[in-house]
């Protein structure tokens, strides 16, 4: 369910039957139109009388090639904003989960094909079992290092990685020495450690949703 001028409607349910009069539906679509900065049609509740009929066609606006998913009883999976410029770009998607019926939003990395292992002197079939997360690690710490003016002091330099989830690791069904060191959080940090040569501290943190924030703690102390 989604709150919409203070009354809870469904997914699918017509804005007409929460009492969307023309006034109200001249609000929502400034109100939507100031969100996602995109204009509108006057009618657009009228012609898209839905949470879903109208989430449809504003992702018809933004992404024109974008198509509907279906994995696992989940459909409706539509790009609604992306952000990032590199190979791996963070995807904000509308999801509808066909059992609840409710609208979500959630984030997903695309693109994680595109990890250029050569770069870093991984095996294909070793980049091909390592988490994404591992994949980005080394390409955000490839990017920090290229904005380091001068040498870096690899005796003083060390890796503190705030991270959380191992799901990828959870769902291969390859069992080799490339699926234990790819899915593993301990070794994320080692990982970035032994590519660029950092005899640093060396650590990664795993305390679920403040994984990130003790991470910098732990660092700015260590300083």
């Amino acid at each position: 369910m989604k709150e919409i001028f203070g009354a809870n409607i469904n997914f699918n349910q017509p804005f007409l039957e929460a009492s969307l009069d023309s006034l109200s539906a001249v609000e929502l679509r400034d109100a939507v139109e100031a969100a996602i900065e995109i204009e509108l049609p006057s009618t657009v509740v009228f012609d898209y009388p839905s949470v879903a009929a109208i989430s449809d066609f504003i992702v018809s606006q933004m992404h024109p090639e974008a198509e509907a998913l279906d994995d696992n009883g989940i459909t409706g999976h539509k790009p609604i904003v992306t952000y990032g410029d590199n190979a791996a770009r963070c995807v904000m998607l509308g999801v509808v989960d066909s059992q609840f019926e409710e609208a979500r939003f959630e984030s997903f990395v695309g693109d994680v094909e595109m990890f250029d292992s050569d770069l870093f002197n991984v095996s294909t079939s070793e980049a091909v079992l390592m988490d994404p997360q591992q994949r980005m690690l080394l390409e955000a710490a490839w990017e920090a290092k290229a904005g380091v003016s001068g040498d870096i002091p690899r005796d003083r330099a060390g890796v503190i990685v705030g991270i959380s989830g191992s799901e990828y690791g959870q769902m291969t069904n390859v069992a080799s020495a490339h699926t234990a060191k790819g899915g593993a959080l301990s070794v994320a940090c080692g990982c970035v450690s032994y590519t660029f040569g950092l005899r640093g501290i060396c650590l990664s943190v795993d305390t679920a949703s403040s994984s990130s924030l003790v991470a910098a703690h732990i660092a700015i102390t260590s300083i």
